[in-house]
């Protein structure tokens, strides 16, 4: 039989609120959504029932359950999804027209069905999205937003996530077959993200800002501890042990040691997540002279102008300095390193 190119979007909701009605509307504008499986989790301010019925659309399933968890939700979403197809949605956020069907045509090019195609977004705040997003939040989707190709996503993949989650399309059976989203202390998106990576699943993005991700203080990111920085950086650690062919594989396997450029709250955590996967830290590389000579969790820092000397380590780099990256990855492609291969950001 012909494969099945329509899509099952998984829009959970908890007390969507006012938004709801609009994130809904907006998936069913797209000719290639067959279904939209509504995961109602717990909710108790009506918005559902607003929402659907304003919809009156036959292609809209409701999931309600108890109080169950993001990851526990979308799963019970994958499990009634009838398509060949899975596309995301936030009941907080907007999906700009086409935004899906553009995505099929995207993922139907590579003719690959181990791909999941997302797209650049549009950072959003307040009500009616026309207040200015945080800083933070604004720079984050910027770098999200430069990451298109497989390559790209692979290359960036310890920084962050990678996609923004309710973006994804995916086959419905490379989901199913790769377990769907865990339960854990840790994103489930990231860690669904990291595992297809690792498994050799390509990411690709659609360049366009089709989605409007919107920023408030009641996201998940900003107030489920999951999402820490502690939190997020054990699991990069992980993924890092197990799926870093300079870790896992070759002359290095039987070291397991890292050498990390910085040596600032995030290597230090970097280190301690490291250890806790089994993988050693030889050394440090910072600028600051009141750390250089110094130890940090008992480890070495050295003088940033010695890295050459240090070539054949696997190297980290964990300085979340603005311009940094840019910086840092001239430097090492002039001394002869290879990204991916000789050393990866992990902030």
């Amino acid at each position: 039989m012909p494969r099945d190119h329509r899509v099952s979007v998984i829009l959970p909701v908890r007390n969507g609120g006012a938004w709801l009605t609009v994130a809904l509307n907006s998936v069913l504008e797209n000719a290639a959504v067959a279904q939209v499986v509504v995961v109602d989790d717990g909710s108790t301010d009506g918005a559902v029932e607003v929402a659907v019925g304003s919809a009156a659309d036959s292609r809209v399933d409701v999931v309600s359950l108890p109080e169950t968890g993001l990851p526990g939700a979308l799963n019970a979403g994958l499990e009634v999804a009838n398509h060949g197809l899975i596309a995301r949605m936030d009941a907080d956020d907007v999906s700009c027209p086409g935004r899906i069907d553009e995505q099929v045509a995207l993922w139907e090019q590579p003719a690959d069905e181990n791909a999941v195609v997302g797209c650049q977004v549009r950072p959003i705040a307040g009500r009616d999205g026309k207040e200015e997003p945080g800083p933070g939040f604004a720079r984050f989707c910027g770098w999200q937003n430069t990451l298109l190709t497989p390559v790209d996503h692979r290359r960036e993949r310890f920084i962050d996530t990678p996609i923004t989650h309710p973006t994804m399309l995916a086959s419905t059976r490379l989901l199913r077959d790769h377990g769907g989203w865990r339960d854990g202390p840790f994103q489930e998106d990231y860690d669904l993200f990291l595992r297809l990576i690792g498994a050799g699943v390509r990411l690709h993005k659609l360049a366009k800002r089709a989605y409007w991700y919107r920023d408030h203080g009641g996201r998940f990111t900003r107030t489920d501890a999951r999402c820490s920085r502690r939190n997020v950086i054990r699991l990069k650690a992980g993924a890092l042990a197990r799926d870093w062919p300079a870790l896992s594989t070759g002359s290095q396997a039987s070291s397991r040691a890292v050498q990390i450029i910085g040596a600032g709250d995030d290597a230090k955590r970097t280190c301690d997540a490291l250890r806790d996967n089994g993988i050693d830290v030889a050394r440090f590389f910072d600028v600051n002279p009141r750390r250089i000579g110094a130890k940090v969790r008992g480890v070495p820092v050295v003088a940033h102008s010695l890295l050459s000397e240090f070539a054949g380590s696997p190297t980290l780099v964990a300085i979340v300095r603005q311009g940094a990256r840019q910086q840092i990855r001239a430097e090492l492609t002039v001394m002869g390193w290879h990204e991916g291969r000789d050393w990866l950001f992990v902030a």
